[in-house]
């Protein structure tokens, strides 16, 4: 008797690969559809910072926080020493380069290069001084 082919079909088990009897294990820890999420309340935007806002600084605040920015990362190195000023330094050229033009940037990243290369390169005076300010002032540039 030669059995029909249905029957063969229903009796015989489904072939799987050896990929998806590995993965059956790791497959049954999540669900095979992922719940629909509602959409949440619209959120307004923020108020927008003008020029003029108090949470931006103002231009000479700017150049001069990158000034004190450079200084106090010049002071964390020798003869100084005092290395938890280091964070410090970029910290306020961070916080004076929010939210600039690529003018005021460079501008506020110029001072900063002097403030910290002009101190920090201070021993090329034992060379020359032009020595001293030609580096100071490269280094200061490609900051």
């Amino acid at each position: 008797m030669i059995p029909a082919r249905e029957s063969e079909a229903e009796q015989a088990p489904p072939r799987r690969s050896r990929l998806r009897r590995a993965l059956r294990p790791v497959t049954a820890l999540w669900p095979r559809s992922a719940p629909r999420l509602e959409p949440g309340p619209r959120l307004e935007p923020g108020p927008r910072l003008e020029p003029g806002s108090r949470l931006r600084p103002g231009p000479w605040r700017a150049l001069s926080l990158g000034l004190a920015g450079g200084l106090l990362l010049a002071l964390a190195f020798p003869p100084a020493g005092a290395w938890p000023l280091a964070p410090l330094g970029p910290a306020l050229l961070a916080v004076a380069l929010h939210r600039r033009s690529l003018r005021a940037s460079f501008g506020i990243g110029l001072a900063f290069g002097v403030a910290f290369f002009f101190p920090l390169l201070s021993w090329v005076l034992n060379v020359a001084w032009y020595a001293w300010v030609a580096l100071a002032a490269a280094e200061a540039v490609i900051l």
